[in-house]
């Protein structure tokens, strides 16, 4: 089964590459042909892109029908509200792991709300079923998110049974509304295009989307035009220029999405968030700094990947660097923010074992001015920081708000799309193996408090309407509501 499931994927991004390398031969073909020439197959191919539509859910007359499907489950749903006098609206958070959850403030503010039942439900984070107890690391990675959720008393459910190594049917938890955070592609039960069928999915994109690539097939058609996108009842967008991306590069335009802000941000608006930096200080320092290495190293050392996905790593130029300077600066403060798919890229390659990870990482930790930090919301400590160093595209976004100065690492093929190019104004940057520039950064930068981007900052946050006046958990709470009509009836 395991080994089915991984050739089932593999069948279906071949699919899905072979789609888009047609599109652009039909371009091709437009550009060398004369309109009498392409006139002797008008039936061959336009047939053949439109089943390959039909299958990953890019075709418009289908998604009609989907919308027709959703509206009766609302339907069904109003009627339901109507017979029960109590009745709430279920609303379900899928989380495949505690690394990629950051939305304390959305699911208080809908457990707020009178007419919503919230709850969690974890998933193991790419499970294999049926034999997941084989995989030893996945379990226990299921396990902490759990035990994450326990002990912020959110009383999470699990898919999975560990002691009994039982599966539980997601629809058995009649959701209503089915909250995604990440998907992890493929059509399995757990992928819209099985839980559409009796729920309402919703997708939060967990990166806010910056990143593009340098070759002729865009990185935006994966981060806008994937199966999932297209199947969910609504796709929730951060900022107006990302449904114009999405209306660019996706089979379905800006059907079935809307502009909502991210909930990560929402932690910004609020004051006397606690300084998570105390508990790991030992003493008083000069500044605080976070570090948070980016994974596609996988990208770099894949050449079959290399030209399709985003790369932006630089951990295999400076991960003995920082080591040394994190060691050498003993009044600075490091957090490090590793990517949570770091050491599955770092192992897969062979780069490092998960041995050598786990002993570089024990390494740092021994240091006093350094701690690691992998799961959950993060931004309370972009809020207490000095400054950051990354090669992570989402958190030059994410970072934003804190107006605090961040340097960006750079390799040879990084590249962003329109939104990353506006937040790229904000920020200083250097090749990720330009040693001398990164202390020149900390030094003169955050130490001195030479800062000459934070008028610059302040601008880009206006100019992409990342922190519009609503809150992003007030607006998704009104999407729900509005599907409903239940503003009006309260």
């Amino acid at each position: 089964m395991k080994y089915l499931k991984i050739i089932k994927f593999r069948l279906t991004f071949l699919l899905y590459v072979l789609k888009e390398f047609f599109n652009i031969f039909l371009r091709l073909l437009s550009i060398c042909f004369c309109e009498k020439k392409r006139a002797l197959f008008p039936f061959i191919f336009p047939k053949i892109n439109q089943e390959i539509n039909r299958f990953f859910g890019g075709d418009v007359h289908l998604c009609e029908e989907r919308q027709r499907h959703y509206d009766l489950l609302i339907s069904r749903i109003k009627r339901r509200l109507f017979k029960e006098k109590d009745g709430q609206v279920k609303v379900v958070f899928l989380v495949h792991d505690q690394t990629f959850w950051a939305y304390d403030f959305l699911y208080e503010k809908l457990k707020e709300n009178k007419y919503f039942d919230v709850e969690i439900v974890c998933l193991p984070f790419a499970p294999q079923k049926p034999n997941l107890r084989d995989d030893s690391d996945c379990v226990q990675r299921y396990q902490n998110t759990l035990n994450f959720f326990h002990n912020k008393k959110f009383n999470p459910k699990g898919l999975y049974g560990i002691e009994d190594d039982e599966w539980i049917p997601l629809k058995s938890f009649k959701a209503d509304f089915l909250i995604y955070t990440i998907c992890q592609g493929g059509f399995s039960e757990y992928e819209p295009q099985e839980t559409g069928k009796y729920c309402l999915p919703l997708y939060i994109p967990y990166g806010i989307m910056a990143a593009a690539n340098r070759s002729a097939f865009p990185f935006e058609k994966f981060q806008f035009n994937k199966e999932e996108h297209n199947f969910m009842y609504k796709v929730l967008l951060e900022t107006p220029i990302h449904m114009k991306l999405k209306k660019q590069f996706c089979d379905l335009g800006d059907r079935n999405s809307v502009v909502v802000g991210n909930p990560k941000l929402d932690v910004y608006r609020h004051k006397n968030i606690q300084d998570p930096w105390l508990k790991h200080a030992k003493k008083e320092y000069k500044k605080r700094i976070i570090w948070a290495p980016h994974f596609t190293i996988d990208k770099i050392m894949n050449p079959s990947v290399f030209y399709l996905g985003a790369v932006f790593s630089t951990f295999d130029k400076n991960y003995i660097f920082f080591k040394n300077y994190i060691q050498q600066q003993k009044d600075i403060l490091f957090c490090i923010k590793p990517h949570p798919n770091l050491v599955r890229a770092l192992t897969s390659t062979g780069f490092m074992t998960k041995e050598k990870y786990d002993e570089y990482m024990a390494d740092i930790m021994s240091f006093d001015n350094a701690f690691l930090f992998d799961g959950g919301s993060y931004v309370d400590y972009f809020i207490h920081s000095d400054a950051m160093i990354t090669d992570s595209v989402s958190f030059l976004s994410e970072y934003l708000p804190s107006n605090k100065p961040l340097l960006f690492l750079e390799n040879d093929w990084h590249a962003f799309n329109g939104f990353g190019k506006i937040v790229m104004q904000a920020y200083e940057k250097c090749p990720g193996d330009d040693f001398l520039s990164i202390k020149k950064f900390v030094e003169e930068t955050v130490v001195k408090g030479a800062d000459k981007n934070k008028q610059k900052r302040q601008n880009v946050l206006k100019e992409t309407c990342l922190f519009p006046c609503k809150t992003a958990s007030e607006a998704i709470e009104n999407v729900i509501e509005e599907a409903l009509n239940l503003k009006s009836s309260k």
